[in-house]
C-alpha cells in the first residue's frame, strides 16, 4: 500500500511511490493550477492579445470576432502594475557581513596634514582630501580637538609650512595618502597608488559576498523574484551549476553556478507533512500539458446562439516536437519527458513511470551538497504551499484590453460613412462600384421618385469609452496600493495612447515595502548557503569555472541587507543647488558632495576625485603664487602692497600660529 503523504526521505527510493505522484502532477488539478499560472505568466510577458479573444468569443459570434481579432488590444497594463510594485531592489541593495569591533579595532580620530611650502596656504578644497568617505546625505565627522595620547598622536605642521588639517575616523589598516605640494601630478599619482582598487578598506566577508553576488548576477535575480512574488504569490529560485562548453574538455567538466528563478508552472512540491508551507520535495518537468491548452481552444463548438467557447486556431505555437534547432518552450519534453527529483537527501531523474534514468542521475542516488538548491519565496501561504491572490490584477489587465478593443471596434464600425441609396427600386442598380473615380448615374422616369446617393455617419461615443476606462484603470491602481490622486493628466483623443501608461507610471505607491524586504533579508542567507555549498564541492573537485574559481571562498553567509531608498527626480540645476547648500552648511566633505553628485562611484574613487580636484586647485594656486613672485610681489600682499585679505574658513595660517577661521591648528 502506498502512503498518501511523505512521511520519510526514503519513500523517494520506492518506484510506486514516484509513479503516483507522476500520475498527481499530470493529473486535472494539478493542470488546472499550472495552466492558471501559466495564464498569469503569459499575460505578464506581453502576451494578452490571446486572451482577450478568448473572453470576446464567449459573448460574440464568430463572425464578429473575426472582425474583432484584426483590433484586439495587447497593451501590458499586468507588467506595468507589477513592476511598479515589485520595487524592493529597484534602487540596489548594500550588502555587508556585520562585525562586532573588539577593544583592538577601536576606531580613533586622527589629524592627517598637507603640508605646502612657504608660499602657497592650501585651498579649502584640499581639506576634502583626507576626509573620511561617507555615505551620501550623513553629516561631515566634526574636528574634534586633539589632545597628545599615545592612542592619538598630535600631527604637528612642519616648519615653513601651512598645514591643513583635518579629522576624521580611520579604518582599521587603511592609511590615507597626503600631499606634499611640490608637485601636484606627482602627488597624485602617489594617492593613487596608495587609494588602490578601493577594496582594502573591505572586510574579507564583505568584499567575497558581493564578488560572489556580482558573478552570479544576484541583484538580477531577486529583482525577477520580487515581481515573480508580486504577480504569482509563490516562485523559487534554484542555484545549479551549468557546465560551461567552452572551458570543458571530455570528461573534465568545469561549471559556473546559474540563479534560476521559477514561476509556479515550472515546478512541483511535496510539502513539509508538519508544515505544508513548506517545502520537502521539489519535482521539476516540462509543462507539457500546456499545448492541450491551446487545443482545447481551437476544437471547442459553437453554443446554441452562435457563440463560439473558444478563441482560432492562431495561437497554436507548438508543433508538438522538441526540434534539433532552438524551439519554444511550448515544445519541451515532449520527445522525452523527465522528472527531476530533489530533496535535502537525494536527488535523481526518473522517466513518466517514475523509473530512474541511470545516466541522468549521480550513481548513489544522493544529493550532493544535503540541502535543498532550492530557495522558496512566497506571500500568505496561509497553512497551504501554494499561496492565493494577485487575480485581480490579472482579470484587470484583462478587461482593460477587452474595453480598449471594444472601443476600437465601435470607432471603427460607426466610423466609416454609410453609403445609403434611395428612389424607385428599378431605378437603383444592383451594384454599386464606388471611388474618386466612378461616378453614380440614375435614370427614372418622370413622376418617379428622384434617386438620391447619401453617407449615414453615426457619432461614436469614444469620450464616454475613454472616460470609462481610464475610470477602471484607476480603481485597479487604487486597489493595489497605488494611489492616482496626484495625477492630472486626462486622457483625451491626443493623449490616450500613452494615457494609460501615464496614469500608472505618476501613480504613486502608498504600500509598505517592509514586509517584503524582511523576507528578502531573511531569504538571502539562504541563497548564500546554496551558493557556498555548491562553490566548496566544485572547488575541491577542481570544476569550477575560471570566473568562479578566481573568487575568494564564502566564509560567512549571514548577510545583512540594507535596501537604498528611492531618490527623487530633480533637474541638474536643482542638484547643484543642493550640493551647493550642504557644503556652504559645512555639513558634508568634499568626498560626500562627490558621491551625491554622481552615487556610481565608490568610496576610493570618490577620495580619488577630491585628491584630483585638490590637486588641480593647488597647482593653480602655485603657478599664481609663482607668476607674482616673479614679478617681485609678495604673494601674501595684494597688488598695492596692502595685507592681502584672506576669506574666513580659507586655509592658511598667521604668525601666531592661528588658522583663517580663528582655530588653533593642532
Amino acid at each position: 500500500m502506498i502512503t498518501q503523504k511523505l512521511l520519510k526521505d526514503e519513500q523517494l527510493l520506492d518506484v510506486a511511490f514516484r509513479k503516483k505522484v507522476i500520475t498527481e502532477i499530470t493529473a486535472g488539478e494539478n493542470v488546472t493550477r499550472k495552466n492558471l499560472a501559466l495564464r498569469k505568466q503569459e499575460i505578464y510577458k506581453d502576451q494578452v492579445r490571446k486572451w482577450v479573444i478568448e473572453a470576446l468569443s464567449k459573448e460574440f459570434s464568430p463572425e464578429t470576432v473575426k472582425q474583432m481579432e484584426n483590433r484586439a488590444a495587447n497593451i501590458s497594463v499586468l507588467k506595468k502594475i507589477v513592476n511598479k510594485l515589485a520595487k524592493s531592489y529597484n534602487n540596489g541593495v548594500d550588502r555587508t557581513i556585520p562585525k562586532v569591533l573588539d577593544s583592538a579595532d577601536e576606531v580613533l580620530p586622527v589629524v592627517k596634514t598637507i603640508p605646502l611650502d612657504d608660499t602657497a596656504p592650501a585651498s579649502p578644497e584640499a581639506q576634502a582630501v583626507g576626509g573620511p568617505a561617507q555615505a551620501p546625505g550623513d553629516a561631515a565627522v566634526p574636528a574634534p580637538k586633539a589632545s597628545p595620547s599615545p592612542k592619538a598622536p598630535v600631527a604637528q605642521a612642519p616648519a615653513k609650512t601651512a598645514p591643513i588639517a583635518k579629522a576624521d575616523t580611520a579604518q582599521p589598516g587603511v592609511t590615507a595618502p597626503t600631499l606634499d605640494g611640490t608637485d601636484p601630478m606627482t602627488d597624485l599619482l602617489n594617492a593613487e597608488e596608495q587609494l588602490g582598487d578601493g577594496t582594502d578598506s573591505i572586510d574579507p566577508e564583505t568584499l567575497a559576498i558581493q564578488e560572489w553576488a556580482k558573478v552570479t548576477k544576484l541583484d538580477s535575480a531577486m529583482k525577477k523574484v520580487d515581481r515573480y512574488t508580486e504577480l504569482h504569490r509563490n516562485c523559487t529560485l534554484q542555484v545549479i551549476p551549468e557546465v560551461v562548453t567552452r572551458e570543458s574538455e571530455g570528461d573534465a567538466k568545469k561549471y559556473c553556478l546559474k540563479l534560476r528563478v521559477l514561476a509556479p508552472h515550472s515546478y512541483d512540491v511535496i510539502e513539509d507533512v508538519n508544515d505544508n508551507e513548506v517545502p520537502r520535495v521539489y519535482i521539476l518537468t516540462d509543462f507539457v500539458e500546456r499545448n492541450q491548452l491551446s487545443e482545447r481552444f481551437i476544437t471547442d463548438s459553437a453554443t446554441q446562439d452562435g457563440r463560439s467557447n473558444g478563441i482560432t486556431p492562431l495561437f497554436s505555437k507548438g508543433n508538438g516536437k522538441d526540434e534539433i534547432i532552438a524551439d519554444g518552450k511550448d515544445d519541451k519534453g515532449t520527445n522525452v519527458r523527465t522528472f527531476i527529483w530533489w530533496n535535502e537527501k537525494f536527488h535523481f531523474t526518473t522517466d513518466k513511470n517514475g523509473e530512474i534514468i541511470t545516466a541522468l542521475s549521480p550513481s548513489d542516488n544522493l544529493n550532493p551538497i544535503q540541502m535543498l538548491p532550492f530557495v522558496n519565496f512566497a506571500l500568505d501561504q496561509d497553512g497551504s504551499f501554494w499561496a492565493e491572490g494577485g487575480d485581480d490584477l490579472v482579470e484587470g489587465a484583462i478587461l482593460t484590453n477587452v474595453l480598449i478593443t471594444d472601443m476600437l471596434t465601435i470607432a471603427n464600425t460607426q466610423g466609416w460613412g454609410q453609403l445609403v441609396l434611395t428612389g424607385k427600386k428599378d431605378s437603383i442598380p444592383k451594384k454599386i462600384v464606388g471611388g474618386p473615380h466612378n461616378a453614380f448615374i440614375f435614370t427614372y422616369d418622370e413622376g418617379d421618385p428622384e434617386p438620391k446617393a447619401t453617407y449615414a455617419t453615426a457619432n461614436a461615443p469614444i469620450e464616454v469609452w475613454m472616460r470609462m476606462i481610464e475610470q477602471y484603470v484607476a480603481l485597479l491602481l487604487s486597489t493595489n496600493d497605488l494611489s492616482v490622486s496626484t495625477v492630472s493628466a486626462k486622457l483625451d483623443v491626443a493623449t490616450f495612447p500613452s494615457g494609460i501608461a501615464q496614469v500608472i507610471d505618476q501613480s504613486e505607491s502608498t504600500g509598505s515595502v517592509e514586509d517584503k524586504q524582511q523576507m528578502y533579508r531573511e531569504k538571502e542567507p539562504e541563497v548564500f548557503t546554496v551558493i557556498q555549498a555548491w562553490g566548496n564541492l566544485l572547488r575541491e573537485k577542481d570544476s569550477l569555472a575560471e570566473k568562479l574559481d578566481e573568487l575568494p571562498e564564502l566564509e560567512d553567509t549571514c548577510v545583512h541587507l540594507k535596501f537604498n531608498s528611492a531618490k527623487p527626480v530633480v533637474s541638474e540645476k536643482e542638484k547643484l543647488e543642493t550640493l551647493k547648500v550642504r557644503k556652504d552648511l559645512g555639513i558634508s566633505t568634499m568626498i560626500d558632495l562627490i558621491k551625491l553628485d554622481n552615487s556610481e562611484l565608490t568610496d576610493k574613487e570618490a577620495e580619488f576625485k577630491a585628491l584630483e580636484l585638490a590637486a588641480e586647485k593647488l597647482n593653480a594656486e602655485l603657478q599664481a603664487r609663482k607668476r607674482m613672485a616673479e614679478m617681485g610681489l609678495n604673494p601674501q600682499m595684494g597688488p598695492d602692497g596692502k595685507p592681502q585679505h584672506v576669506p574666513p574658513g580659507s586655509a592658511g595660517t598667521n604668525a601666531s600660529g592661528e588658522n583663517n577661521s580663528g582655530e588653533i591648528n593642532t
